[in-house]
């Protein structure tokens, strides 16, 4: 628990200030084409699942309903 706090008070104490120094790179400048390569596949495939197990199936279920034929239209109700 006193590692929390501790760390909790540092991050209020420097709250605001300037870092030192240069921040350190996330991605190296080498695999940085890789990365965005990947993440760009990765969002297609994730999309295509969202369609074809989501979406498609929705729609599918969606026109197979039993039209209601016998049920007297809106505009024909009087009141």
């Amino acid at each position: 628990m006193s590692e929390e706090q501790s760390w909790f008070k540092h991050f209020l104490d420097n709250f605001g200030k300037l870092p030192q120094g240069e921040p350190r790179e996330f991605i190296p400048p080498k695999m940085r084409m890789p990365v965005f390569f990947g993440m760009v596949v990765v969002s297609l495939v994730l999309l295509a699942l969202l369609l074809w197990l989501v979406v498609i199936p929705a729609i599918r279920a969606q026109s197979t309903l039993p039209h209601a034929g016998s049920l007297a239209p809106l505009t024909s109700a009087r009141l």
